[in-house]
């Protein structure tokens, strides 16, 4: 099982992750960074420019007392909105992952209880645990329901299990019972993994996100230091962006 598992997996997973087409290298990145698998490039371009828009406005600026306070409201409601979206996503993730560990437990289970039945339908439910398994692995946990298709063929194939002597009766209700607590898994991942962020929340911390940058960047008043203190800052930032995404 182990073997076939390991094979399957990476040649799906291989197929899933094969870079980009050369042909469309601007695309490649462009899907990289909406899907939040971009954090060095992003957080390095954003800093140079920054730091390049801070030095050419030099001190053309308004008055630096109402530039202070504006990025100190705007630094307040970013850190706010972002600290906590960062917090219930994490809970999110904490509840999928255990979810999938629940899933994998009943899978487990299942695998090894079948071994009181024939030969073939044994080695006909452990084929449908493999293929299923495969397709978790293979697929990001957004992209579970995906997996729905082999998830109910191996649940037919546990429910089509004909018990004949006491010990397999025994073992059928067990079965029964993994696989329903499994049914119960799969509906709460979907729930969980369907709650994104809503436009209006990636609305509101891009437009903080970017006050607070156009705002930092007139503060150092042109000097060098100041200047690249800010791209610094910005690159930080665009990398808690990122981890947002990745999150969600």
């Amino acid at each position: 099982m182990k073997e076939d598992l390991k094979s399957n997996g990476r040649a799906g997973h291989e197929a899933l992750v094969a870079p980009p087409n050369p042909r469309h290298p601007v695309r490649g990145a462009w899907r990289a960074l909406v899907d939040g698998e971009a954090v060095v490039w992003p957080a390095l371009l954003s800093g140079l420019i920054v730091t390049g828009v801070s030095l050419l406005v030099g001190p053309k600026r308004g008055d630096i007392e109402v530039d202070v306070a504006m990025v100190s409201v705007t630094t307040f409601l970013f850190g706010v909105l972002l600290g906590f979206t960062i917090a219930r996503l994490r809970d999110r993730l904490a509840i999928v992952q255990n979810l999938v560990a629940e899933g994998h437990a009943c899978l487990l289970s299942i695998y090894q209880m079948v071994e009181v039945f024939g030969d073939d339908e044994r080695d006909r439910v452990r084929r449908l645990i493999d293929r299923y398994l495969t397709e978790q692995i293979d697929f990001r946990l957004v992209d579970n329901h995906r997996a729905m298709p082999s998830f109910m063929a191996l649940t037919e194939a546990v429910y089509a299990l004909d018990p004949q002597t006491v010990q397999q009766q025994h073992t059928y209700k067990e079965l029964l019972v993994q696989c329903n607590a499994m049914n119960e898994d799969r509906m709460l991942m979907e729930a969980a993994t369907g709650q994104n962020l809503s436009a209006v929340e990636w609305a509101g911390l891009i437009l903080l996100f970017l006050l607070l940058v156009s705002l930092a960047a007139v503060l150092p008043g042109g000097r060098t230091l100041g200047a690249v203190v800010v791209g610094v800052l910005t690159g930080t930032l665009v990398t808690f962006m990122v981890i947002v995404r990745m999150l969600d």
